[in-house]
């Protein structure tokens, strides 16, 4: 049953590879956009079943959780720090002049050695570097929605306690069929995200090792009437 799995695998990504010139085209027509994500998405159903459930990539998988934990918090830090700085010179600012600041994390997959080569790569034939390339390319263009993992603003951000709640989420039961196998990991809210809602099978998140962080300030001034 896996060499049908992998062979499927195969013919889907061998598609993409052509449709995306290698993974080297970086603009799509919408009718090609449309086609490489029901293409991705039919990819991801079929590496789940695949899901080999090793040691090694059960690690993996902690060591990704950890990451995005210290991320999610290294973005709640940065937002109030940015939020706190902005506000701080805007002290003198106009009536009705507001100042929101949200962060967003992404996964970084066109920077050298951003997916990490393990030895079972071979078992589920795939070319998991060129493929969530592609996927990276998607996002860009807007055929993936939304477009970061995780995001937080800082009208949700009035307690100290709040960034560490929001790392946390022990939602391993939605991880079918993978389950059993994070019964004892702490899943944090970012890697349920990658999983949950995002075209990115388990055999693709665990073999990530580059998250990008990105802070934005929205200055909103007061209405202008005649």
């Amino acid at each position: 049953m896996a060499q049908f799995y992998r062979e499927q695998v195969q013919k889907i990504e061998k598609e993409i590879l052509a449709i995306t010139n290698n993974a080297t085209d970086v603009n799509f027509s919408d009718e090609k956009g449309a086609y490489l994500f029901a293409l991705i998405n039919e990819r991801k159903e079929i590496l789940e079943v695949m899901f080999a459930n090793a040691v090694r990539e059960v690690e993996c998988i902690e060591q990704v959780n950890e990451l995005l934990r210290k991320v999610t918090q290294k973005m709640c830090d940065c937002v109030i720090t940015t939020r706190n700085k902005v506000k701080s010179k805007l002290s003198k600012g106009e009536p009705g002049e507001s100042i929101e600041v949200e962060g967003n994390i992404r996964f970084v997959a066109n920077e050298e050695d951003a997916v990490r080569a393990l030895p079972e790569d071979e078992y589920y034939g795939s070319n998991f570097a060129k493929v969530l390339l592609v996927i990276h390319r998607l996002y860009e263009q807007g055929y993936v929605r939304p477009d970061y993992i995780d995001s937080v603003s800082s009208k949700d951000l009035n307690d100290d306690t709040l960034s560490q709640r929001l790392a946390e989420m022990s939602a391993y039961e939605d991880w079918q069929p993978a389950a059993e196998a994070f019964k004892g990991l702490d899943i944090c809210f970012a890697l349920h995200s990658l999983s949950a809602y995002h075209p990115y099978s388990i055999p693709d998140i665990l073999r990530m090792r580059k998250f990008g962080l990105m802070i934005n300030i929205r200055h909103k001034m007061p209405t202008i009437s005649l």
